[in-house]
């Protein structure tokens, strides 16, 4: 979210960018300490900052057009979505840290 803000970019496109840059970075350290750092990155990535990401991507959702819809199909359209998003929550908390795990990673 910082180097988004930094550099003006989207919010992915920031994360992507961080990213390169921190691969830049661990390319110049010790390849132990490199691996120590990555996991504890893509524990914190995989479990905290896509959730951050979701929230604010979420904040950006223009709710105007489902004003516009009927109360009952509204509310069954943000139950959906909360639903979808409490799931994709609960995966990338609970799954991919293993997944993680089970590659090397």
């Amino acid at each position: 979210m910082l180097v988004a803000a930094v550099f003006e970019l989207d919010a992915a496109l920031g994360m992507f960018a961080a990213g390169i840059l921190a691969n830049a970075v661990l390319k110049e350290v010790k390849a132990e300490y490199a691996a120590e750092v990555m996991d504890k990155v893509e524990i914190v990535g995989f479990s905290f900052l896509i959730s951050v990401f979701s929230v604010t991507s979420g904040v950006n959702f223009n709710l105007a057009p489902l004003r516009t819809l009927r109360p009952a199909a509204a509310r069954g359209i943000l139950s959906e979505v909360t639903a979808s998003v409490r799931v994709t929550g609960a995966l990338t908390v609970l799954i991919f840290p293993a997944a993680a795990k089970r590659l090397g990673r």
